[in-house]
């Protein structure tokens, strides 16, 4: 059977601190509130269950950290490989980057990934994902604002 790889890096500027981005990223028990289009199940304090769209699921662990600046976590299952978030302040917003490089692990995603790139899936998707986080930062921001009214 052929192996078949993605490798995808999507970037964009978020309006935030890298110590609050870092924050959200680095608290799995975050991930069902922002992250679109799949279900979560927290395993332990670094590892969640991971279940997209399509069928099957992957564990997503953390791997390394480094606090404000990048967190790694290892993909085993359908996708088996690494994922790593880098953040770099930029004046008052953050620079951050989600890279992946994984092995399609699963018979329906190979058969898929000849018809329709999973990759260009793939980054459509992680677009969504920043768009949510964006919106998630914003919420908290407002959510302190108010509490630090009252």
């Amino acid at each position: 059977m052929e192996k078949v790889f993605i490798n995808v890096t999507n970037k964009r500027h978020l309006n935030h601190t890298d110590k609050l981005i870092y924050s959200v990223i680095s608290d799995l028990s975050t991930y069902e509130a922002w992250w679109p289009g799949a279900k979560f199940v927290q395993l332990d304090e670094n590892t969640l269950e991971v279940s997209p769209a399509g069928p099957g699921s992957f564990t997503w662990s953390i791997d390394k950290t480094v606090p404000n600046e990048k967190f790694e976590v290892l993909y085993e299952g359908i996708f088996v490989g690494h994922g790593v978030w880098s953040l770099e302040r930029d004046g008052a917003m953050t620079h951050l980057t989600y890279s992946v490089g994984l092995e399609i692990n699963h018979p329906f995603y190979r058969f898929i990934n000849k018809f329709v790139s999973i990759k260009k899936m793939h980054a459509k998707m992680m677009e969504k994902v920043f768009i949510s986080l964006d919106r998630y930062l914003n919420n908290l921001h407002i959510e302190h604002s108010h509490e630090a009214q009252s």
